[in-house]
């Protein structure tokens, strides 16, 4: 080797010594921050923080070597994975695992080389990631990297310590034991040290011997716990290296809950994430909370048994039991634990009084009475379905007529929901099924009478979504215990509209809506309004009433039930008349059928007494009916109570009253006088097709005044009044002055024919009784009978045979009758018999008979039927007397002989008059003329010899004396010129017939 050249030397020694001098001079701002490698090396303090002097030098980190020979000799340098650093002059010096004052040294070393005294500095800039490994119950486990920070920043190097690595990241489960953490480290011989630590006392005291530094390559691990306790899970979610509240968390709620499933659930905001019924939540994620995502527990949740399963980091799981119970009762919080990732919560099932029902209803854990839940229920209900209720506003989805109601959604709101009870429902008897989640099925069997008896509302149990509600038929009908559930809040509401179809012996049978408050039937302008509950009799009502046909002991009333059996429930409207028994007017339901049967035998009285029933016919409603035979007016007619008046005719009588048989025949004019009253005969269409006849005698009626024999006519009767098999005009008197006979003051035509004055058609009336076809009718008062119509005729002839008229009369079947009559009888006895009243469209026929017994004449002369007088005629050689009419006629009594006549006349001229003879001239019915000369003798009696019974229109000729005839011949046609036009005609037709041959 060559020798060292001295101005080389004087260089490098220059620099030391001024360098040296510079560090002894001057204080530098960065020898806190290095180590330095020198001989003698200097005392450097140790910086706040943990010591550097023990931290040895790992791949990763970053470090400054600061060699004061250069600049170019120092550097930052990356410690590479081999630990070896390549450096000016000296090349590959290996650093790891040496600290920095030895790593300062082995540098040093190597420029020794090149320098005699090198000082070398070496810095730790930045510490390397920490590998870690965390295992057991922890949140994340597995290897993770710790960066620690810039010691350019910090004054000194802070490693992390196990629980902030383990809060760092994810803390610990809560099934983790925190008195036994283990941390387990390699040390640099290759042997492992497991060091315990109880976290339990660092989190209780803060004693650091409990939570060390961390170094590269350490292991932490939490054991599980090997018991729970409820309070130490709450004070572990408590600490800082416990998973952080707000962490999202899935757990899994399964058994009596309304919506099992799986939620996230957090503290803060805690949501559930698969139904859209989630609600929010503010606070800490316990077991509450998830019950209040799943919708609330149900209301057969055990509250004391639920079950908590956890799943282990470690494997295996744990179970543990809450009681929530405790928690309302007492308020111990460690009963609501703190939940973790993966937590099942299972809720058993249990019979729970409704009192307890009711105390966890109320609880924020309970199932939330505003979410709706939906419900089955079949059987004895209004309208049987599946419904939606809810608390607060509870509306049922399948029908308009839901209800607004407030409170717990219960049995019997779900019963309002549905529209109620039927009558037929045994509500002693309901089933709640309820559907466990575990899909058995559970029977709760409620009594709703108890609870309207002792208002227990164990008996009114609140229902859950998917809860099917079974309402039973009862066995045994009770219409007193149905009327008490009818008033009752889940009985059917009686404004709400039931359909029922009536059939049988109504007015108006058919399909009809019927309702409490205002009842209004739809088929009919009829329709009644009525108040109250929807019963069987405000059907009736509503069908138009009863008919008079109707048995009404034997109503049935035929309810189809939930199972489509049908029931039949008998009813006896009779005992509700008399006894007022509440139980036989039942209440129906919707889609009744109401069975009115026809009566086997009918009893007017019982008809009088339905009629005045509100559920009968109203009598003011107009009945059609039809009145045949013998009765005024036969035919269809309307009849109704109040005003009834008669449609066919202009003489329709107004009535008052309920619509019986004789205001029928009122207004059909009244009966015929041939009517047979004793066989009167209704004949009624029920509403089986089946005709009925009701046999009516009205005589019995006029004798005992028995209205049973005036029964009350409905729509369709038809009324047949046969004729008298023998007529009696005494009864037909008697029946005359009834209210339904004929109107004596009716005009009725008669035709009177045979020997009568004027024969032929007249009008006859009671009252003023005018005969239309004459202008010599009289005015007379009273019954328009037969000598009233021989009147208005002009009265019988002196040929009449009074002994036997007949009256014929057409029956209204097309017969006709003759009765027989005698007036004579009616002369001697006053046999009103004898005197028959007539009627319309009657034919008198008088019949001629043999000459007058004249020791009746003076009898029959003065008869009301026999003309007042007659006129005579008095010709030839008369007097001029002063009775004589103009036309030579003169006013006789009827039954004046003809000696009474010359001697009331003084008809003989005394000059020229032969008095000793008259000739009788009489002008027969039959066109013939009788002429005979008759002996006048003034003492005789009344005989037909001598001195015969004058006749209306006899012409009596007085003959002239013999000395006047002598006189006279020649004068005889100038003589009869002067008896005046007026007598012309008389003499004509005697000198036709060659009577007039008096000479």
């Amino acid at each position: 080797m060559s020798p060292l050249d001295p101005t080389k030397i004087a260089k490098p020694l220059a620099g030391l010594a001024l360098g040296s001098f510079i560090a002894l001079a001057l204080p530098l701002p960065w020898t806190n921050k290095y180590l330095w490698a020198q001989t003698p090396a200097p005392d450097i303090p140790n910086p706040s923080g943990a010591p550097i002097e023990n931290y040895r030098i790992r791949p990763g980190d970053n470090i400054r070597i600061d060699n004061l020979e250069g600049r170019e000799f120092s550097g930052d340098y990356l410690v590479p994975p081999d630990g070896s650093l390549s450096l000016p002059m000296i090349g590959s010096v290996s650093v790891v695992g040496l600290t920095m004052q030895e790593a300062a040294e082995v540098i040093a070393a190597k420029y020794r080389r090149f320098f005699k005294y090198p000082q070398v500095g070496v810095s730790l800039l930045r510490i390397s990631p920490l590998n870690i490994t965390i295992a057991g119950e922890v949140i994340s486990p597995g290897p993770h990297i710790i960066l620690l920070q810039n010691l350019r920043e910090h004054a000194g190097i802070e490693l992390p310590t196990v629980t902030q690595a383990l809060e760092q990241f994810g803390g610990i489960t809560l099934a983790g034991d925190l008195s036994r953490v283990q941390v387990r480290r390699r040390e640099s011989n290759g042997e492992e040290r497991i060091v315990v630590l109880d976290l339990w006392e660092f989190a209780r005291t803060g004693n650091p011997r409990q939570n060390i530094p961390l170094q590269d390559g350490d292991t932490i691990f939490v054991p599980k716990t090997d018991e729970v306790n409820l309070a130490q899970i709450r004070q572990l979610a408590a600490v800082s290296f416990a998973t952080d509240l707000s962490t999202p968390r899935t757990v899994t709620v399964l058994g009596g809950v309304t919506r099992p499933g799986s939620y996230v659930i957090k503290g803060g905001d805690t949501t559930g994430g698969n139904r859209p019924f989630a609600g929010r939540a503010d606070g800490l994620p316990t077991v509450i909370r998830a019950l209040q995502l799943a919708g609330g527990v149900t209301h057969s949740a055990d509250i004391r048994q639920i079950q908590i399963r956890r799943n282990a980091k470690t494997g295996g799981e744990q179970f543990f039991t809450i009681n929530l119970w405790d928690f309302l009762q007492t308020g111990d919080v460690s009963q609501d634990t703190i939940l973790q990732e993966g937590d099942t919560i299972f809720i058993p099932t249990a019979n729970l009084s409704q009192t307890e029902i009711r105390q966890i209803g109320k609880a924020s854990f309970a199932a939330d009475p505003n979410i709706p839940r939906t419900v089955t229920v079949v059987g004895e209900v209004t309208r049987p379905g599946t419904i939606v209720v809810q608390a607060g506003d509870t509306v049922g989805i399948n029908t308009q007529f839901a209800s607004r109601i407030e409170g717990f959604p219960t049995l019997t709101r779900v019963l309002q929901l549905a529209g109620g009870v039927t009558r037929s429902a045994d509500i002693r008897n309901i089933q709640i099924r309820r559907r466990s989640r575990s899909g058995t099925q559970r029977v709760i069997n409620v009594s709703l009478w108890d609870f309207l008896q002792t208002g227990d509302l164990d008996r009114d149990p609140i229902v859950e979504d998917g809860d099917t509600i079974v309402i039973p038929i009862a066995s045994n009908f009770n219409d007193m215990e149905a009327r008490r559930i009818g008033k009752a809040s889940f009985a059917a509401d009686p404004n709400l509209p039931r359909t029922v179809t009536v059939v049988g012996e109504v007015t108006r049978p058919g399909t009809i809506i019927v309702q409490g408050g205002d009842t209004v039937g739809i088929n009919t302008q009829f329709a009644s309004r009525t108040e109250g509950l929807p019963t069987l009799t405000r059907v009736l009502q509503v069908a138009g009433g009863v008919t008079l046909s109707a048995d009404i002991r034997k109503i049935q009333i035929r309810r189809r039930s939930s199972d489509d059996t049908e029931r039949v429930i008998n009813v006896n409207l009779w005992e509700f008349l008399q006894t007022g028994d509440l139980a036989r007017d039942p209440i129906v339901e919707d889609g009744d059928t109401i069975l009115i049967p026809i009566a086997n035998n009918f009893n007017e009285m019982e008809a009088r007494q339905i009629g005045k029933a509100s559920f009968a016919a109203d009598p003011n409603i107009p009945r059609t009916v039809t009145v045949v035979g013998e009765v005024t007016r036969p035919g269809t007619i309307v009849v109704r109570g109040g005003d009834t008046v008669g449609v066919n005719t202009q003489f329709a009588s107004r009535t008052e009253g309920l619509p019986t048989l004789t205001r029928v025949l009122q207004l059909v004019g009244g009966v015929t006088r041939s009517a047979d009253i004793r066989k009167i005969q209704i004949r009624r269409l029920t509403r089986s097709d089946i005709e009925r006849v009701i046999d009516v005698n009205l005589v019995e009626f006029l004798q005992t005044g028995d209205l049973a024999r005036d029964p009350i006519v409905e729509d369709g009767d038809t009324i047949v009044i046969p004729i008298a098999s023998n007529f009696n005009e005494i009864e037909a008197r008697r029946i005359a002055d009834t209210s339904f006979a004929a109107n004596s003051n009716t005009p009725r035509t008669v035709t009177v024919v045979g020997e009568v004055r004027r024969p032929g058609p007249i009008v006859v009336e009671g009252g003023d009784t005018v005969g239309i076809n004459t202008q010599f009718a009289s005015r007379i008062e009273g019954l328009p009978t037969l000598t009233r119509s021989i009147q208005l005729a002009g009265g019988i002839t002196e040929l009449a045979d009074i002994r036997r008229i007949q009256l014929r009369r057409a029956t209204k079947s097309g017969a006709e009758r003759v009765i027989s009559v005698n007036l004579w009888e009616l002369l001697q006895t006053g046999d009103a018999s004898q005197d028959p009243v007539v009627e319309q469209g009657d034919t008198i026929v008088v019949p001629r008979g043999a000459e007058v017994n004249p020791a009746e004449a003076a009898r029959l002369a003065s008869a009301s039927f026999s003309p007042n007088t007659i006129s005579i005629y008095i010709m030839g050689e008369a007097a001029r007397a002063p009775t004589l009419r103009q036309d030579g006629a003169i006013e006789l009594p009827s039954g004046t002989p003809l000696n009474q006549a010359l001697l009331a006349a003084g008809v003989f001229n005394s000059v020229r008059a032969n008095k000793s003879e008259v000739a009788l001239i009489r002008l027969n019915a039959d066109g013939t003329v009788n002429q005979r000369r008759i002996k006048v003798n003034l003492e005789d009696g009344i005989n037909e010899e001598s001195n015969p019974l004058l006749r209306n229109n006899d012409v009596l000729f007085i003959n002239r004396s013999g000395f006047t005839k002598v006189r006279d011949a020649s004068g005889t046609v100038a003589e009869l010129l002067l008896v005046g036009p007026r007598l012309l005609s008389w003499f004509q037709l005697l000198d036709i017939f060659g009577i007039l041959n008096i000479n």
